[in-house]
């Protein structure tokens, strides 16, 4: 014989489910922030560097070329 369980008698606490949902999300969306202004800051850092080169390069390799 197996007992039936009204739908009533199970506990379904959705608004704690929800705002759990919702801490969770925001937490995440932080991170997500917080990773990609590190990447950001990473490649803005790489790129200074390769442009202060490029620079350097074509200010003394076109000051050392001469029509002789």
């Amino acid at each position: 014989m197996s007992a039936v369980i009204p739908t009533t008698a199970i506990a379904t606490p959705k608004a704690a489910d929800a705002s759990s949902r919702a801490y969770i999300f925001a937490k995440r969306k932080l991170i997500n922030r917080i990773a990609l202004i590190l990447s950001l800051s990473a490649m803005a850092f790489g790129l200074f560097w390769l442009a202060w080169i490029l620079w350097e390069t074509l200010r003394l390799g076109l000051a050392g070329l001469s029509i002789a």
